[in-house]
């Protein structure tokens, strides 16, 4: 929201807006329509289509179509649109960056559509040097790429491989997974704050 005024809620579209902030801040990622319609006893997912709509319209939230648990909250503040390169590490060094090295682009890494951000809660992804406190940033239009990560429909994280002319998953405890499982994404980033 890039106004300084909160928008007008009816008192239902604030019990969804409360329950999706909750949502985030305790799984990391948000619910799916009909987990809302249950907690908030909304027996028919048009009902609360209806109210995510709204607040669509009032700039809290994005929605991606047809996507499982692609409903976002907007922040207060615009990103921007990148960050400059100031310089390379090399060998535990500093060397400053050449003039025409180009920058992070934020803007583009961290849009808002269909991505989504993934908090890790704990050290089951230290085999991928992957801590309690990441953040994975998850885009369900990427495709996976060999050695990378993914999410299964369901939310499960898996590694990817490229073998034998397909690809094949694995759990974080090494236990096979049909290569066919429904993914919901591939890992494009993984953000640490220190």
């Amino acid at each position: 929201m890039t106004s300084s005024t909160p928008p007008q809620l009816t008192k239902r579209q604030r019990e969804v807006y409360e329950l999706l902030k909750s949502v985030f801040r305790e799984q990391g990622f948000g619910p799916t329509i009909r987990e809302i319609g249950d907690h908030l006893g909304i027996p028919n997912p048009n009902g609360v289509v209806c109210h995510l709509k709204a607040l669509e319209k009032k700039g809290l939230i994005t929605r991606g179509n047809r996507l499982s648990r692609s409903i976002r909250l907007v922040e207060a503040g615009d990103l921007p649109g990148a960050i400059a390169v100031d310089g390379n590490v090399r060998g535990g060094c500093c060397v400053p960056a050449s003039p025409d090295e180009a920058g992070l682009p934020i803007d583009q890494l961290f849009s808002a559509g269909t991505r989504r951000f993934l908090r890790v809660a704990d050290d089951s992804l230290s085999s991928c040097q992957i801590v309690a406190g990441d953040h994975l940033l998850v885009d369900p239009e990427a495709s996976p790429r060999d050695g990378g990560l993914a999410v299964t429909a369901s939310g499960q994280i898996l590694r990817t491989r490229y073998l034998a002319g397909g690809w094949h998953f694995e759990t974080f405890d090494d236990k096979n997974v049909s290569d066919d499982a429904t993914l919901d994404g591939a890992v494009i980033a993984v953000i640490r704050q220190v």
